[in-house]
C-alpha cells in the first residue's frame, strides 16, 4: 500500500585533518562533552619514524599555557580540549565513536598507546610516561563535499544492514544506538550510544542533513525504560525536534506493517502514534512499514530455529494457519536508502513484505529443512480450557506463546507492489535461517 500527501503550506578513531587517526576518551557532564586526546598510531609496528603531523584544528587543541605552581605538569597529549559537536572528519575513510554515559576507567600498564572510549568495555588508555612515537606525515587532499546521515537505532537489525549500504553511497553516517557496540567501528562512522529519549546526543546531529529513524523493540522491558511508548512515540518525537533544530530536512521512518491507531497491539499501536508524528511534521518524510523481518540477529527466526534444535515435542496454539511474509532485513535496508534519492518516496509510505507467503507450518517446516532436522508439529486447539492451554505453555515452552499469536498476526502480510515498483524491492525469498549456518 502506498500512501502519498501533499506538503504542507507553511573510544575510537578520529582523524585529523591529514587522516591521521588520534585517541579519544569521554567524559560527559549532562549536555557539556569534553574529550581528552592520546596519540595513537594506525601504523604501529612499522620501521617508519619520521616526524609528527600537526593536532587536527577542528578538534579545537587548547592554547598553550602555563602550568599552575605547584600542581604537576599534564603532558600535551592528556590535556582537555573541547570538540566541536557534531564535528566528523573531512575524510569519509576515518572513525570515530561517542559514549554518553561515565562507567569505570581503565589505564593500560604495558607501556604501549593505545585508544578507548570510556564504557565498561573499555581497552586500556596510553600510559602517559611512555615516548610518543613519530607517524608518518600524509599528503592533505581536498575532500570531495559529503554527505550526512544521522541514523537511530543503528545496531538493530536493519541498522546493521543500512550502514554499509549509506557508506557505499558516499554517505558519512552518525550512528546512535543505546548500547556502545563491541564490533569494530566501519570507517566513516562516528558511533554515539545514548538514550533517544535524552538531550545530550541531540549536539552530534551538526552538519547531518538526513535522519533514519530505526529504532524499534518487539517486547517491553519497563524495568530498563524501554517500552512501546518510549521507544516508537516518544523517541521520534525528539528526533523530530532535533532535526528541527539542526536544520535536517528529509527523514526515512521504518515502521511496522499493520501500524494503526486502533490496531489490536499495544506495539502496533505506539507504531501508528510514530508514523502520525512524522506525517504531521514539516519535513520531506518517507515511511517503510514492513512485515516480520529476518536476518542475522532477529528474535522471531532465531528463536524458532533455536526451539527446533531443543528436545521435546514443538507445540502450536491453533491450527498454524495463518499467513506470514517474511522480508529481509537487506531489503529493508535497501528500501531506506533507495528513498533518500528518490523523489516518489517523498511524503509517501511503502508497505514491505517478502516476496513469498507462506503459513505458520509451512515456516516451520522450511526452517526445520534448513537445519536439516525432522520434527512433528503438536497442535492444540484454542477452544481449550484456558487452564489447560496454560499448564502445556509452561511445560513445553512453545515457539509463540498464546500472548504472542495476536502480535504474531497483526501486520503479517501486505501488498507491496507499489513498493517494487518505486524501491525495487522486495527480492529475497526466507529459506530458513542460513545466517546460523555459517
Amino acid at each position: 500500500m502506498l500512501e502519498k500527501e501533499a506538503p504542507p503550506a507553511g573510544g575510537e578513531r578520529v582523524a585529523d585533518s591529514a587522516g591521521v587517526a588520534e585517541g579519544i576518551e569521554l567524559m560527559p557532564i549532562e549536555e557539556e562533552v569534553t574529550v581528552a586526546l592520546d596519540e595513537h598510531d594506525p601504523d604501529a609496528g612499522t620501521a617508519e619514524t619520521p616526524e609528527l603531523a600537526e593536532p587536527a584544528p577542528h578538534l579545537g587543541a587548547p592554547e598553550p599555557r602555563e602550568p599552575d605552581q605547584g600542581a604537576e605538569e599534564v603532558p600535551e597529549e592528556h590535556h582537555l580540549a573541547d570538540t566541536r559537536v557534531g564535528e566528523l572528519p573531512d575524510h569519509p575513510a576515518e572513525a570515530l565513536e561517542v559514549v554518553l554515559e561515565l562507567p569505570e576507567m581503565e589505564v593500560g600498564q604495558d607501556g604501549a598507546e593505545h585508544a578507548a572510549c570510556y564504557h565498561p568495555r573499555a581497552r586500556p588508555m596510553a600510559d602517559p610516561n611512555s615516548p610518543r612515537r613519530p607517524r608518518a606525515p600524509r599528503a592533505r587532499v581536498a575532500a570531495a563535499p559529503s554527505r550526512r546521515a544521522l541514523v537511530t537505532g543503528a545496531s538493530g537489525l536493519v541498522g546493521r544492514a543500512v550502514l554499509p549500504r549509506l557508506l557505499a553511497a558516499g554517505w558519512q553516517v552518525v550512528a546512535i544506538a543505546r548500547r556502545p557496540a563491541t564490533d569494530p567501528i566501519p570507517r566513516g562512522v562516528m558511533r554515539v550510544a545514548a538514550d533517544l529519549a535524552g538531550d545530550a546526543w541531540q549536539q552530534w546531529c551538526e552538519g547531518c542533513t538526513v535522519a533514519i529513524s530505526l529504532a524499534g523493540i518487539a517486547r517491553e522491558n519497563p524495568a530498563t525504560g524501554s517500552t512501546f511508548d518510549r521507544v516508537h512515540r516518544l523517541a521520534v518525537e525528539r528526533l523530530l525536534a532535533a532535526c528541527h533544530s539542526r536544520g535536517i530536512t528529509r527523514v526515512v521512518h521504518v515502521s511496522a506493517a499493520g501500524a494503526r491507531s486502533d490496531a489490536t497491539t499495544p506495539r502496533l499501536r505506539s507504531k501508528a502514534s510514530g508514523e502520525a508524528l512524522v506525517r504531521s511534521s514539516a519535513l520531506t518524510w518517507t515511511i517503510v512499514r514492513p512485515t516480520v523481518i529476518f536476518g542475522p540477529g532477529d528474535r522471531f527466526f532465531t528463536s524458532l530455529a533455536r526451539r527446533l534444535s531443543d528436545a521435546g515435542p514443538f507445540v502450536v496454539f491453533g491450527d498454524g494457519a495463518f499467513l506470514l511474509q517474511p522480508v529481509s532485513a537487506e531489503d529493508v535496508a535497501d528500501a531506506v536508502v533507495r528513498s533518500l534519492d528518490c523523489v516518489e518516496a517523498e511524503r509517501a509510505s511503502f508497505d514491505l513484505g517478502g516476496p513469498e507467503t507462506l503459513s505458520y507450518n509451512e515456516l516451520v517446516q522450511r526452517t526445520a529443512s534448513a537445519l536439516a532436522v525432522t520434527r512433528a508439529i503438536t497442535h492444540f486447539s484454542l477452544s481449550l480450557p484456558r487452564t489447560v492451554l496454560s499448564v502445556t505453555q509452561r511445560l513445553t515452552h512453545p515457539h509463540l506463546m498464546l500472548a504472542q499469536l495476536a502480535e504474531a498476526t497483526a501486520g503479517a502480510t501486505c501488498d507491496s507492489s507499489r513498493t517494487r515498483e518505486v524501491l525495487g524491492v522486495p527480492q529475497v525469498r526466507y529459506l530458513g535461517p542460513t545466517w546460523l549456518s555459517g
